[in-house]
């Protein structure tokens, strides 16, 4: 994909000339501002899993922090949109956040800002039933999700991107278009693999295809249903140069849909997959890492008392992980939306040692302001399976109970 980065950069560089060259084109500036305060109300509130190196085999203790609660800028994107001819669309999409990884050493968020290119394509319509893009797209379920399941990205991300099964975009192209009066809807796309911020280092490539079925009134009952699948090889060797025994995979299929009925929306997510784990002696769990356990969890589940969590394989093996997720949106009012969410995550359903799923569940209120701004006030929780993760007879992993506000502000 190394051309497909060449091209973004040449995207960047002249995307000034191509609107100017451009005979009359349509042209736009588009975006929004997301950002929440958040507040832990659960009695440790934000806390690390760390190893009290004293003690021989190592424990562990829940350490909490103070100061945590606090103001964050989520996200910023900026859309950049040009039609310089009927057929053909550019896009360019920059996205700036705050880093909100916890630091235990520092005792605070790192609190850094970072801009980058969220997307930047070119898109050519060959006819209404078969368009393309190439450069950095979309990814399919992202686009269908957010436009269709779970329309508020303020609250929080949808489920294949936040427990971090798929990238919401990808170097490569795509084909797609739809067949009977947009019934139908298709997508087959090549993409890089490794996301919008990885860096090519071999030749492994991921393919998916991607189906979509629609049907109903619009403004009254409708729905929807789409299932695509994943398949990325993963070589005979890993990032770190270690040597398979043959090539590995990550093959993932998703199933999603929606319905609305009047003020009603129901929709859901069930994604599944199954990722190669090298031949050594590993620990069981996956090299999926969800990000939204306490930090340290995963290494008081390796590291603690347990010594069978450390198995012994003498062959490469497909570790299955995945879940599912619940959305509902009810239009109380024209400008009042309640809303609730449920994911249920298992980064590894192979092994019976680990005890490592999750449960999230979300509620709250959305105001619609004039002018497209919205606020939320919601509640948030965490539950985690393995709440004695050293097996020493001690919760370490309660629950997490997080009060928000989030905001979008358009421009």
């Amino acid at each position: 994909m190394k051309k497909a980065v060449f091209f973004m950069v040449l995207l960047v560089l002249f995307f000034p000339a191509i609107i100017l060259a451009a005979d009359q084109p349509k042209a736009s500036v588009s975006g929004y501002i997301l950002f929440h305060f958040e507040d832990y109300i659960n009695g440790p509130g934000m806390y690390s899993i760390v190893p009290d190196n004293a003690k021989t085999p190592t424990d562990y203790y829940r350490k909490s922090f103070s100061g945590y609660n606090d103001f964050k800028l989520t996200r910023t994107y900026v859309h950049f949109k040009v039609q310089p001819t009927d057929k053909m669309k550019i896009q360019l999409t920059l996205d700036s956040y705050q880093d909100q990884n916890f630091d235990s050493s520092k005792n605070k968020t790192g609190g850094y800002y970072y801009i980058y290119v969220k997307y930047g394509f070119l898109q050519y319509d060959w006819r209404p039933e078969v368009k393309a893009r190439v450069g950095l797209v979309q990814y399919p379920w992202a686009e269908y999700i957010y436009n269709n399941v779970w329309p508020y990205l303020m609250m929080e991300r949808g489920y294949f991107t936040y427990w971090g099964i798929f990238s919401t975009a990808d170097f490569g192209g795509s084909v797609f278009g739809s067949l009977l009066d947009d019934h139908l809807q298709y997508t087959a796309a090549i993409f890089n693999g490794g996301g919008y911020k990885a860096v090519e280092t071999d030749k492994n490539k991921e393919y998916l295809g991607m189906l979509l079925f629609q049907a109903g009134q619009k403004n009254k009952v409708n729905g929807s249903i789409a299932s695509i699948y994943s398949h990325q090889t993963m070589g005979t060797h890993n990032n770190a140069g270690e040597n398979w025994d043959k090539e590995g995979k990550n093959d993932t299929v998703a199933v999603g849909g929606v319905i609305n009925a009047y003020w009603l929306k129901l929709g859901g997510e069930y994604l599944y997959g199954a990722k190669t784990l090298r031949a050594d002696t590993v620990n069981f769990l996956p090299e999926v890492d969800p990000k939204r356990y306490p930090e340290g969890y995963f290494s008081a589940l390796k590291f603690g008392t347990r010594a069978d969590r450390l198995l012994d394989i003498g062959e490469q093996k497909d570790v299955h992980y995945g879940g599912y997720a619940a959305y509902l949106v009810a239009s109380l009012s024209d400008k009042i939306d309640l809303v609730g969410r449920y994911d249920f995550y298992d980064p590894n359903f192979s092994s019976k040692y680990d005890n490592d799923s999750v449960q999230m569940w979300m509620s709250g209120l959305v105001y619609k302001f004039p002018g497209g701004v919205q606020a939320s006030v919601d509640y948030r929780q965490y539950d985690f399976e393995g709440q004695d993760p050293d097996d020493d007879d001690v919760n370490e992993a309660t629950p997490m109970q997080v009060i928000y506000t989030h905001w979008k502000i358009p421009f």
